[in-house]
């Protein structure tokens, strides 16, 4: 499967032991982009009974592979200060192995296969982690009104001894490729949610 430009972040969250920490910015796009609308892991539209969601933490998370999960946003038609619809829109997801286990260097990436609106745009490659959380970006192309974006996880199950793997989604956000006018910027921020992120190691 072809595999599109990728962009990724690293994320570390830390808080004093027993106590959350929360944010209120989604991970920039490294490429440039403005992110327009954000979304918690736990905001999907449809996901089969292979999902379970921490909701006091927005996350969803499943240790099954090709098991979809699928997220819906309004992508308006004329957002942008060049008039038109975005010829260009990324989707970016943060990810984080839920258990803390101590994944092998071998296990050094979550692939995630992509699909908009039913049609396969790609892999997505998010690095791999028990104690980071990591935000990639995939290229979904032009893109004009309601879309959902699926997401199944595609690595092979259990490739060693340690442990199962538990892949953990927390963010899914959508980013433009010009900056919105100032009328949208307010449609923008109505889509917009604070993001909490989990704690995974202590200070």
């Amino acid at each position: 499967m072809e595999r599109r430009k990728i962009f990724f972040v690293g994320v570390v969250t830390c808080a004093l032991a027993g106590t959350s920490q929360a944010g209120l910015v989604a991970t920039p796009d490294p490429g440039g982009y403005t992110t327009y609308q954000s979304m918690l892991g736990t905001d999907e539209i449809t996901a089969g009974t292979q999902w379970s969601f921490d909701e006091p933490e927005g996350i969803a998370f499943t240790s099954s592979r090709r098991a979809p999960i699928t997220y819906s946003a309004f992508l308006p038609e004329k957002p942008l200060a060049a008039g038109g619809g975005a010829d260009d829109w990324r989707v970016g997801v943060t990810a984080i192995e839920m258990t803390g286990i101590v994944l092998p260097a071998s296990y050094s990436e979550f692939l995630l296969d992509v699909m908009v609106d039913g049609v396969s745009v790609g892999v997505l490659s998010v690095p791999a982690s028990g104690t980071l959380e990591h935000t990639a970006f995939i290229d979904i192309g032009a893109q004009l009104g309601t879309v959902d974006v699926a997401l199944s996880w595609l690595n092979p199950g259990d490739p060693f001894s340690l442990g199962r793997p538990v892949l953990g989604i927390g963010v899914v956000q959508f980013s433009a490729s010009e900056v919105p006018t100032p009328g949208t910027l307010v449609l923008g921020s109505l889509g917009f949610i604070a993001l909490a992120r989990r704690t995974r190691a202590a200070c």
